[in-house]
């Protein structure tokens, strides 16, 4: 039986000065399909997505095909109507709104209705979805994360929407969060059709009937998820074969450097005791909402514990900020790199010596010669991609922003390395590079306290790994042979 094809795109290219970001790119999406669109940073797919949305248009001679029928002039407004729409990975909701005026309003329903049909169509969508435990009346405000995206596909199906993207979806949701999304996703497959971008390749495997493999702006594979090995997959992302195992240090467990006893703050932690040795990596793992990122503020003064000691080789500290945390060695890698961890309008070079600026102080000033130095060493040492040190951060890919934020801490000396959510939204290439780097350190050592969500790079890097469930350690071992569902049962049950 042959494909309905809902999404032709032929002969796509797009230029930016001399640069060319698409080359020649062909694309199909079949009715009720969830095609998978992956590669590495830089790869073109945000910009494919921006040409079938409408917000670019590609280079004359370029072929967008709806239904069969040729999209003479592509814009925002037009794709719309025609049924195409993208959720991106910033939730796009009103947070002061309810749930029935996020779905409905401006939803194509004819004329302008009371709140009642709002509440009473957004009931309908939402049942059809299977999320019969959303409340309409709630302001979206106090809905997690995966219940959001939730809303989000349920304004998609009140527009009538035949094309959904979906970008990095499920970018903050914990295991059980995905697997709800994804049983949403499979029953509206029968009206909606879905373009999937995602870097966690797992959940790509487990979500998409066909998958396309973007690189340096070409087509470098297209077919049926089924006849993709994970191992085939990568290797068409990057151009090469990988070795995928990950590159663990062979220093062995040193002496304690940090140990937290008795941590606690009303309604995130409570009475959390752990310790971290030199050249150890103990992972942190628990669901969205466990109290992990929480934690690890304290433990640098960011958020003041109301009660519980901290010890740093022995000797009590009490750490009131993050700058205090670092003059002792205590260095805390952000999972919110944009806000929190870089200055993106400034440098690489300006970022990487942010946090170290003493290294490079002279008699009359900043050593401008050593501060350059330093960055150009980082960047070749870590694998930094960009044209030189004075490039600004913002025009880097997540990964090399990523590299960069690591470079920062490193420059600052840490005896203790916080990391948190690591390797998110970057590419399989910068993760293997992260993760070397983090071996390499915890080989110097240094103790890293490693906080992910994805269970499974845990399990590849950790000494040891500790579980948190609502604030609390619920249970540690030593890594030597842990099972992932052993681990996963203890994260949701406690």
């Amino acid at each position: 039986m042959k494909e309905e094809v809902i999404l032709e795109l032929k002969h796509i290219q797009k230029k930016y000065g001399n640069h060319l970001v698409l080359d020649d790119v062909t694309f199909r999406l079949g009715k009720g399909e969830v095609h998978a669109l992956v590669g590495e940073n830089g790869a073109g797919k945000s910009t494919l997505v921006k040409i079938i949305a409408g917000l670019v248009r590609p280079e004359p001679g370029a072929q967008i095909y709806i239904d069969g029928e040729l999209v003479q002039k592509s814009s925002p407004a037009g794709m719309l109507e025609k049924g195409v729409t993208v959720m991106y990975q910033d939730i796009s909701l009103f947070q002061n709104l309810s749930v029935a005026e996020n779905i409905c309003m401006d939803c194509r329903m004819g004329g302008i209705f009371p709140k009642k049909r709002f509440y009473r169509e957004a009931r309908k969508i939402l049942d059809s979805m299977g999320c019969r435990q959303i409340d309409v009346s709630t302001p979206c405000s106090r809905l997690s994360i995966a219940q959001q995206q939730l809303v989000l596909l349920a304004r998609a199906v009140c527009f009538k929407a035949r094309i959904v993207i979906m970008d990095e979806p499920t970018s903050a949701l914990s295991s059980r969060e995905v697997q709800l999304l994804y049983e949403t996703i499979r029953k509206l497959k029968k009206e909606v059709s879905v373009i999937y971008i995602s870097h966690k390749l797992d959940e790509v495997f487990q979500i998409s009937d066909r998958i396309t493999v973007l690189r340096d702006g070409k087509v470098a594979a297209e077919k049926p998820a089924a006849e993709f090995s994970y191992q085939d997959l990568v290797e068409a992302m990057l151009g090469k074969k990988m070795d995928l195992s990950r590159p663990h240090h062979t220093g062995r467990r040193g002496k304690e450097l940090l140990r937290v006893e008795g941590f606690t703050r009303d309604h995130q932690y409570q009475d959390v005791s752990f310790s971290i040795a030199a050249g150890e990596i103990v992972g942190l793992i628990g669901l969205v909402g466990a109290g992990r990122t929480e934690l690890a503020l304290g433990m640098i003064g960011a958020q003041k514990p109301k009660e519980g000691q901290l010890f740093l080789n022995g000797k009590k500290e009490k750490i009131r900020g993050i700058k205090e945390a670092v003059e002792k060695g205590i260095c805390y890698l952000t999972e919110d790199r944009a806000r929190y961890g870089l200055f993106l309008e400034k440098s690489i070079e300006h970022n990487i010596t942010s946090a170290s600026l003493k290294k490079f102080a002279g008699r009359l000033g900043m050593d401008r010669k050593k501060e350059a130095q330093a960055s150009d060493e980082s960047i070749a040492h870590i694998g930094i991609k960009a044209p030189d040190r004075t490039e600004a951060v913002k025009n880097l890919s997540g990964g090399n922003q990523q590299k960069v934020l690591f470079s920062k801490w490193i420059h600052s000396d840490p005896k203790v390395l916080i990391v948190d959510e690591p390797a998110a939204g970057v590419d399989i290439g910068a993760k293997q590079e992260i993760y070397r780097l983090l071996a390499e350190l915890a080989g110097q050592g240094v103790g890293i306290l490693m906080i992910s969500s994805e269970l499974n790079e845990v399990l590849a890097a950790a000494d040891r790994i500790l579980v948190m469930n609502h604030g609390r350690i619920v249970h540690t071992e030593v890594n030597d042979g842990t099972e992932a569902d052993r681990l996963l049962e203890k994260m949701i049950t406690g």
